[in-house]
């Protein structure tokens, strides 16, 4: 795009140097000459430089070929485009991204923490201790947190309340990982998932649950009855909670159903998710109904501590 309009302009002025009615020979031959010929030497470097990079391929003539066929093969590491993506996955999440040393001092975050936390820059939060966003009464159970971390323990989904640059709490789910360097622990990593405008809700929803048209029921782990809803109740013809809460879930069975039940709720304890479950109940004057069953395992902390879920009548549809 420079140098061959230069050798164009400049070899014009060469081709009518001869002829007086031009009036280019009152600019001289010389700087024409001394611009076209370091032009010449320009373009002449072009092509070495180019010719070479043609043979800088993964082979000497893989590159010519691919300017000949207009494909050409490129080995990308694996590894380090995966982590690439990884970190602009992080960078660019919703969710807050932190980092700690071993001495619990933050040594990075992502936009979207600063966000959550109501900083401005990194500078505001990178070197110093993570007690700095607790309050003194949360402090002790993050620092639980971070000793089972630092000794090899995975955390997911656990509600904390932390304290913003304003000083004012918020809730959030925190999940922790320890970090691995040279086979060894030297910190832990994490997101958080900001909660403090749902949480209202989610307790506005278990009242709409409480009272609505499907059973709700919630089993310990022993799977005893610890919860049900009006619904429920109805579905199992029962007068008051009083009369289920603490019992085992078997008086809701027929025997012949039992065992099919207890394989499901055995499943959910150890993380599955059960939905669209066809059961036969027995309700408390010893008649019987279907219903569908859903089952979820019920989280206290990062632990399965039970079973909750819905029951939806669909008696109707198996009368004559």
């Amino acid at each position: 795009m420079i140098v061959i309009p230069v050798q164009v302009v400049t070899g014009f002025f060469y081709l009518y140097y001869m002829y007086p009615d031009s009036n280019l020979n009152e600019w001289g031959l010389e700087v024409f000459a001394i611009i076209h010929t370091l032009g010449a030497f320009a373009l002449l470097a072009f092509v070495i430089a180019h010719v070479y990079l043609t043979t800088t391929g993964d082979t000497i003539f893989s590159s010519i070929q691919a300017m000949i066929t207009g494909w050409e093969v490129v080995h990308i590491d694996e590894e380090e485009a995966r982590e690439k993506h990884l970190m602009n996955a992080v960078n660019d999440s919703v969710a807050g991204y932190y980092r700690i040393d071993l001495y619990g001092t933050i040594t990075d975050v992502n936009d979207a923490w600063l966000e959550i936390y109501g900083y401005n820059s990194r500078d505001d939060v990178v070197g110093k201790h993570y007690s700095f966003a607790r309050d003194e009464k949360n402090r002790a159970e993050l620092e639980s947190v971070v000793e089972r971390v630092m000794g090899g323990a995975k955390i997911t989904s656990l509600p904390v309340t932390r304290k913003g640059a304003d000083g004012k709490p918020g809730r959030h789910l925190l999940s922790a990982n320890p970090v691995i360097e040279d086979g060894k622990i030297g910190g832990m990593e994490g997101f958080i998932l900001d909660i403090t405008e749902t949480e209202d809700e989610m307790e506005h929803m278990y009242y709409a649950v409480r009272n609505s048209g499907a059973g709700y029921y919630r089993l310990d782990s022993d799977l005893r009855l610890v919860d049900v809803n009006d619904a429920w109740l109805k579905l199992y013809k029962y007068e008051r909670k009083e009369d289920v809460l603490g019992r085992h879930f078997s008086i809701t069975r027929e025997s012949s159903d039992l065992d099919n039940s207890k394989t499901i709720f055995d499943k959910v304890l150890k993380g599955e998710t059960i939905s669209g479950k066809l059961v036969t109940r027995r309700c408390s004057d010893d008649s019987t109904g279907k219903h569908l069953l859903s089952a979820s395992p019920f989280h206290v902390g990062n632990n399965i501590k039970g079973v909750e879920g819905f029951i939806l009548d669909i008696t109707h549809l198996y009368k004559d």
